[in-house]
């Protein structure tokens, strides 16, 4: 460092003070411009140096340049259709099997037909597997997709580890998290809950013997069942043969129909009798429902209603002096392009719950509810049971 020497008495003239000042002020600047240029010289390394770490690509590049042109064709969707770009994709694969991007590539092609097909996300497995293998900081997602298509195959030590290694995932880059990566945190961490939960149950071995009901069982299809909440009363479907009296005819066709079984004294249920009227007067009826007093049923017809193809929606009918009043629409609830079924009406009788595929859910088909109101008895706008309830995935309706 640089010091001044101090002067040796106290007592000065006003000139010596200002020589000293103007001493002061000198090395002042000099210093300034010494600390601006050491800054300046710092910062340009700096730049210099993250322009050496932005042309370090994260994953090594095949040696292989007839690989390397395959992955751009491959990758090149305004000038080669799907087909084609996976036929590059793989052919780039076949040369260079270690290609971190061309493999994630892959996986992430597969993924999008298995979203639209409703198909597990088993078949994108491999190529994920050997991304991460081959570069193992290539992106985030490889590890979600991982973890969730082990989840699928209930293979949960192996759901968990990846999962949590997409959680602990950590990068500068931004590029490497998915636009939906919050809803993919969740999912995984859900996941992660309910292949531990899963796990523990499976170590807690109970007995399991189910037995058929008796009577209700027959060599015809039964489902659908509804046990009413004072267990009185057994609701289903039972599919019989469709022997219509205006057909002079035999025929090996079905039709569903709606079936009511009453507890017996010895606690059994009867073989069960074709609902009466009003009910019945379609094919496809069931899926039924009663509030707790067992005068108010809510429940599933799936018919042709003008349109190209059959809707299903939810009826209500009420019993009135021992008779079931005529079969009405539950007003405000069903949507007319939509698929809505499968009510469970709660024990109060103010709020339903039912299966639909209506617009604004999270996957093919949601959970919703609809609360009635308690003056006017109107029944409110569906609401959707949320994320928690409802997730993307494979469904059957």
């Amino acid at each position: 460092m640089i010091y001044l020497k101090p002067p040796s008495s106290y007592t000065y003239s006003l000139t010596p003070l200002c020589v000293q000042a103007g001493i002061l002020a000198t090395f002042a600047e000099c210093m300034g411009h010494f600390i601006l240029s050491i800054f300046i010289s710092f910062f340009l390394s700096m730049i210099s140096f993250a322009q050496d770490e932005e042309k370090t690509p994260v994953c090594q590049e095949p040696e292989d340049k007839k690989a390397i042109e395959l992955f751009k064709k491959g990758t090149d969707k305004k000038k080669y259709k799907k087909p084609d770009r996976l036929k590059f994709l793989q052919e780039a694969l076949e040369l260079e099997p270690n290609y971190a991007e061309a493999s994630m590539t892959m996986g992430n092609e597969i993924i999008v037909k298995c979203k639209l097909d409703n198909l597990p996300f088993s078949a994108a497995r491999p190529y994920f597997l050997a991304a991460i293998k081959a570069c193992p900081k290539i992106h985030s997602q490889p590890y979600y997709y991982i973890g969730f298509s082990f989840y699928e195959d209930a293979l949960n030590d192996s759901a968990v580890k990846y999962l949590n290694r997409f959680l602990k995932f950590t990068d500068d880059d931004e590029t490497k998290f998915s636009k939906d990566y919050q809803f993919e945190q969740y999912q995984s961490k859900e996941m992660i809950k309910f292949a531990k939960k899963e796990t523990e149950l499976k170590k807690k071995i109970v007995p399991f013997n189910p037995k058929v009901l008796v009577n209700i069982s027959t060599g015809n299809n039964e489902y659908l069942p509804y046990l009413s909440p004072d267990e009185t009363i057994f609701l289903f479907t039972r599919t019989m043969p469709d022997n219509s009296i205006d057909r002079v005819y035999k025929t090996d066709k079905e039709k569903e129909v709606f079936m009511i079984s009453e507890k017996q004294k010895d606690g059994s249920y009867d073989a069960g009798k074709p609902m009466e009227w009003p009910f019945n007067s379609n094919n496809n009826e069931g899926g039924a429902c009663l509030t707790i007093d067992n005068k108010h049923l809510y429940y599933t017809i799936f018919k042709m209603e003008g349109g190209g193809q059959p809707n299903a929606d939810i009826y209500y009918s009420d019993l009135i002096d021992d008779a079931w009043t005529e079969i009405k629409k539950v007003p405000g609830i069903n949507d007319p392009a939509s698929w809505d079924s499968q009510p469970s009406v709660s024990a109060d009788g103010n709020t339903i719950y039912f299966a639909s595929d209506r617009p604004g859910g999270y996957g093919k088909v949601d959970l919703w509810k609809t609360d009635r109101d308690p003056v006017s008895k109107a029944w409110g706008k569906p609401v959707n049971l949320g994320p928690k309830i409802n997730t993307p995935g494979i469904y059957w309706k």
